[in-house]
């Protein structure tokens, strides 16, 4: 089936929606190019993003072997935990006090903190990173990326609508 000028396909069970990616993997692991993917995934590069071939058989390889095997994921477990208890025990004292707590930004910083701790492998993050995932730019950067995640690009789906770029994703 196509929706303009993709290919889409729909799966009405469950239990075939499990054998898509295990026997098209090569159609599932491509994915469209859209405008932010462009601009946020290194030119389409990353394993989220990129066409299937070389690079994302590699890329997927070192995820899987390297990053989400089940000893790395247990050998964080403690951190990750100690972590969540913290950013829990921070909105308990902040409720507290009176004062309101702004979830998202709680969630954002634990998340955060779990992602570079796990992906720099080292028990405690230095100064250095902790100033720097906590810094007012590092923060608004990541609210600009998700925010641009979300935009909907009709020149995604409509080729010749895309030199228009009428959202404004190019720009800047």
């Amino acid at each position: 089936m196509r929706l303009r000028s993709i290919n889409v396909l729909i799966v009405s069970s469950a239990k075939y929606a499990e054998e898509v990616p295990k026997t098209n993997d090569r159609v599932w692991a491509s994915r469209p190019r859209t405008s932010q993917n462009v601009l946020l995934l290194y030119g389409s590069s990353d394993i989220s993003s990129s066409p299937y071939g070389h690079r994302w058989r590699y890329a997927r390889k070192i995820f899987t072997l390297e990053l989400l095997t089940s000893k790395r994921l247990a050998d964080f477990q403690e951190s990750r935990r100690m972590i969540v208890l913290r950013a829990l025990n921070s909105m308990l004292d902040e409720c507290a006090g009176g004062r309101a707590v702004r979830v998202d930004l709680v969630l954002r910083k634990m998340l955060m903190t779990i992602v570079i701790k796990m992906v720099m492998n080292n028990g405690g993050l230095s100064a250095r990173v902790e100033a720097f995932k906590d810094s007012d730019d590092f923060q608004q950067t990541i609210r600009d990326m998700i925010e641009l995640l979300g935009v909907f690009n009709v020149g995604d789906y409509i080729a010749w609508l895309d030199r228009f770029d009428l959202r404004g994703i190019k720009e800047g």
